[in-house]
């Protein structure tokens, strides 16, 4: 049967399609740990692991830059002078300071360029080694299976930051950071809520004391057959397919637009106070796909809100003192 070249493209069909992506992502349902299901206040405690690239055996965490069009993650198969979203993301960004980036339409327009400007994920694989027993269920795992415990991170950028500042310390360069040897010491991931409402990582860091943990051989041998090539979770699109979202993602644009000159044109007053209500809703729909499809982290408005960040001085000196004092204790034995 010949495949009709010419025939237009199904937008609700694609659309639908990019819903249903977004609901698993490009990578499994299971991949990802959705640490964002915590309750408030409450931690998911890991161990992080290597990565299974071969070429990246000597660190634990990979950035990945992504694009994100109704709800799918997307990987430019290309250069990226040739990709289509980060050429109108540039014209965008140049158009705001054009206007004045701090004017009502400046701040519109960067927004919009926003949309189609490319996003960075901080992955890492880990082991979770304890959760609450709700998070387990919420998350569909079971914490009797091995394998169920394997996942991989995305993790939020101030928690990446404070990682990478507390490995970097001198004072720490003897504490092992991942893997199942010697005196490594395991990261809590804790959800706060803060003054706005927008979860809050800033109060997760590293445990002050190694922990070894009691893993039988087999048991290592699941975990390890379990970890992702992290350079390989986010599936590479070509320039067509990237065009055909992009089209897409600017047509939702127009949509959106439409009724209001419409409205306006019959009833102005009556028309604003209502496309105030009826928008909302919509670019929220838009958004939270691509916050969990990710299991994203991205959160920038709890992460710009925050008012502290992880593995702070204190928090660096509070570690310090714990390992100082084992070793003491070792020398006194």
């Amino acid at each position: 049967m010949a495949i009709n070249l010419r025939k237009a493209v199904n937008k609700d069909k694609l659309k639908a399609k990019f819903e249903a992506d977004s609901q698993t992502g490009n990578q499994g349902p299971s991949d990802f740990l959705p640490y964002f299901n915590l309750k408030n206040k409450d931690s998911v405690t890991v161990r992080f692991l290597s990565d299974a690239n071969p070429n990246n055996q000597d660190t634990f965490t990979y950035i990945e830059e992504v694009f994100n069009f109704n709800g799918k993650n997307m990987k430019f198969d290309g250069f990226a002078k040739d990709c289509p979203a980060s050429k109108i993301a540039s014209d965008l960004f140049a158009e705001a300071k054009a206007v004045g980036e701090e004017t009502a339409e400046g701040k519109e327009i960067r927004e919009k360029a926003l949309k189609y400007y490319k996003k960075r994920k901080y992955l890492v694989n880990a082991y979770i080694v304890d959760a609450p027993e709700y998070f387990w269920t919420a998350a569909g795992l079971d914490p009797d299976k091995i394998e169920d415990h394997v996942k991989v991170i995305s993790l939020p950028k101030k928690v990446y930051d404070g990682i990478k500042d507390t490995v970097m310390d001198d004072d720490f360069s003897d504490v092992e950071f991942y893997n199942f040897g010697d005196d490594v010491v395991n990261f809590k991931l804790t959800l706060k809520k803060n003054s706005g409402g927008h979860n809050d990582y800033s109060g997760s860091k590293f445990e002050i004391k190694p922990k070894e943990l009691d893993l039988a051989d087999e048991d290592i041998d699941v975990i390890a057959e379990k970890l992702k090539d992290l350079s390989t979770l986010f599936k590479v699109h070509s320039l067509d397919e990237f065009n055909e979202a992009i089209e897409i993602e600017q047509n939702g644009d127009k949509e959106d637009s439409e009724p209001k000159q419409k409205k306006v044109t019959k009833k102005p007053q009556a028309a604003v106070n209502e496309e105030d209500e009826d928008s909302q809703p919509k670019v929220v729909k838009r958004s939270v796909p691509q916050v969990e499809s990710t299991d994203e982290d991205d959160e920038e408005d709890a992460e710009d809100s925050a008012d502290s960040n992880v593995g702070t001085v204190s928090d660096i000196k509070t570690l310090r003192s714990g390992i100082l004092s084992k070793l003491m204790s070792k020398e006194e034995a």
